[in-house]
């Protein structure tokens, strides 16, 4: 077994090399690692720069890789490394990291977009930026313009058949946050714009809204 016992030699370059003996005698058994001291440069996610479609209720595990100035990767689980997060829109996305701040799971709260901003705590200028979009299983797709007076209907997609969508089974019920500009059927999912402003529209089953409706007025028309 390799003892305690180690030399180590420094080089102008931040280069460390380690070396371990066996049996306080070198002979044939020696270990020696080099190790490359440097700052951490930037930090790289996987598909960060492009939007990450999650449906509703789903989570995905993405890899943070820490590069030094030459784009070379550190050691993996190397502990230390302070990272933070700043969520544009939680109630879209949630984000948790592991122990060793290498891994970042993403889970979908409600459909929609949200910027996911990955930094380190001691030097906020070092960032990465993740845009996710969160689809929900409620068609048309937040978010919703309405005219006022105007009628949409809500139904919820059958994954089974692209080309089906059927309303809501009985379990399930449909409100508005805001009845006052926006009413619903409870049942069918049809909708009606009453007054100018926003309302979420809710599913029973979901935590969340299940589509954002804004009502306001028509400016003019353009026919062509």
């Amino acid at each position: 077994m390799l003892n305690d016992q180690a030399i180590q030699t420094y080089d102008k370059y931040g280069k460390v090399t380690v070396i371990v003996e066996e049996g306080d005698t070198f002979s044939d058994q020696l270990v020696m690692l080099n190790v490359l001291i440097s700052d951490i440069f930037s930090i790289s996610t996987v598909d960060s720069y492009s939007a990450l479609n999650l449906p509703l209720g789903s989570a995905i595990k993405l890899p943070i890789h820490f590069l030094n100035e030459h784009a070379h990767r550190f050691a993996k689980n190397v502990e230390g490394i302070k990272l933070g997060l700043i969520l544009s829109h939680p109630r879209v996305v949630s984000a948790q990291l592991d122990q060793f701040n290498q891994t970042l799971t993403l889970t979908s709260q409600g459909s929609g977009e949200c910027n996911v901003v990955v930094y380190l705590v001691d030097h906020p200028h070092i960032f990465d930026v993740i845009r996710v979009k969160v689809s929900s299983i409620v068609k048309p797709l937040s978010p919703v313009h309405l005219h006022l007076g105007g009628g949409v209907s809500f139904k919820v997609y059958d994954s089974s058949d692209a080309q089906q969508f059927e309303s809501s089974p009985q379990s399930q019920r449909w409100s508005s946050s805001n009845p006052s500009v926006l009413q619903i059927n409870p049942t069918n999912g049809q909708a009606t714009g009453l007054s100018e402003g926003s309302a979420d529209v809710l599913l029973s089953n979901h935590a969340n809204a299940a589509s954002i409706v804004h009502v306001s007025k028509v400016g003019y028309g353009q026919v062509e």
